[in-house]
């Protein structure tokens, strides 16, 4: 379990009184901070709140409710005065902050080495509050994830609608174990992103192979499927079937039954399946969309995001997790999992590890170098492609290990290739 759930209202009602300061003093210069969020994939783009939140709440400041430009349709957040998180979740910050002196509030910004020094992994948490530091970095990250993403009311309704029709709402309050399961397709599957990071493109066999033997030992039988593709939906069906001619998963495991909601699929432009071409990065794709300024394509951003927070919220309620925590999507949904029950929940990662440090590597994948067409020019698989090549030939004499021609063979890793980014 987590620690001290006190802990958790402490920091509730710590945020809570920030905020109201900032309100009594009408949002005056000095007692809130704002940070705009840029475009990338939603939870990313959560994620990214933490370390300036964190500053705030050090330095004794309300962040106002981030903005979201590109991914917030003003026709779909009627209501609001702001584009804002608020159009999704309840306002993290005083209602002046749509006022003149809010606006006027400083933003938050950080460069490569402060990002580095802000760490809440590292330096001993140092960069976490005092009062809440001894308790971690996933404990500090995931309850203010939590504290971030608080539905608003009409998000709420969706969820819990999405919940009692998928059947994951009967699921759980028949006392059943559910695996939520998230598989991710879209831009993974684009070539381009397998070499830019250690993400790849699977099928939903390998998530299958790593669940059955977990489901069989904990008698589970239901899992929750979250993905962004179609042709997963229609694999998860096929295996029903199967496993249901067969007796079960392999022949002797659980049989098990898939619950899903449609609403997600497919949530980029193409499918990335059945031959077609891959779908263009996520970020690209909402960045184009932005540029545009056409009204209806930002709205289709917003009812993408708005799908993936169902989906993410409704993997939170789910007993396991199965997924991939290079997916910001699941890594957000754990975390939400992990501050809801307050305790950690069984989970696969068939990946990365989870991780908070947004803006900086979590992981080097020195097994899946990106090569160029002339990699192995030298014979050796470290010539040429010197623009790609990521395990290269170092200069440098040592004792063994010494490459042809005397040369050392050695592992530079460049920065923002072949790796899990947070």
């Amino acid at each position: 379990r987590l620690p001290s759930r006190s802990r958790r209202a402490s920091l509730q009602s710590h945020l809570r009184s920030l905020a109201a300061g900032a309100e009594a003093e009408r949002c005056r210069a000095g007692t809130t901070v704002q940070r705009e969020l840029h475009l990338s994939g939603f939870s990313s783009m959560l994620g990214s709140l933490l370390k300036p939140w964190t500053i705030a709440i050090r330095l004794g400041l309300a962040l106002q409710t981030p903005k979201a430009p590109g991914v917030l349709s003003p026709d779909r957040c009627r209501g609001r005065s702001r584009l804002d998180l608020g159009c999704f979740f309840r306002p993290l910050g005083p209602t002046c902050e749509a006022t003149a002196a809010g606006a006027a509030a400083p933003a938050i910004g950080l460069n490569l080495a402060q990002l580095r020094r802000e760490s809440l992994a590292t330096h001993g948490g140092d960069a976490i509050p005092r009062p809440w530091r001894h308790l971690g970095a996933f404990w500090w990250a995931s309850h203010l994830l939590e504290e971030l993403t608080r539905p608003a009311q009409s998000l709420e309704e969706r969820v819990d609608v999405a919940a009692r029709e998928s059947g994951l709402a009967a699921a759980l309050e028949a006392g059943e174990t559910v695996i939520g399961l998230h598989v991710r397709h879209g831009d993974s599957c684009a070539s381009v992103e397998a070499a830019r990071t250690c993400r790849a493109c699977e099928p939903l066999s390998a998530y299958l192979s790593a669940i059955l033997p977990w489901a069989a030992a904990a008698g589970a039988s239901t899992v929750f499927l979250a993905t962004d593709s179609a042709a997963v939906v229609a694999d998860a069906r096929a295996a029903e079937r199967d496993m249901a001619a067969r007796g079960g998963g392999g022949g002797s495991g659980p049989r098990l039954r898939f619950l899903t909601v449609m609403t997600n699929v497919t949530r980029h432009d193409g499918s990335g399946g059945g031959g077609k071409e891959a779908p263009e990065i996520l970020d690209t794709l909402l960045k184009r969309r932005f540029a545009s300024g056409d009204a209806a394509a930002i709205a289709r951003s917003h009812d993408g995001v708005l799908a993936g927070l169902v989906e993410t919220l409704l993997l939170a309620r789910c007993s396991a997790l199965v997924g991939k925590f290079s997916s910001g999507l699941f890594r957000l949904a754990y975390a939400l999992s992990a501050a809801h029950k307050g305790g950690l929940p069984p989970y696969l990662s068939l990946d990365a590890p989870w991780c908070v440090d947004y803006g900086l590597p979590a992981v080097f994948n020195d097994e899946f170098p990106s090569r160029g067409p002339d990699a192995d020019a030298d014979g050796g698989g470290h010539g040429g492609g010197a623009a790609t090549e990521q395990v290269v030939v170092t200069t440098a004499q040592a004792p063994g290990g010494r490459g042809r021609g005397g040369e050392a063979r050695g592992v530079v890793r460049r920065p923002f290739s072949n790796v899990c980014p947070c």
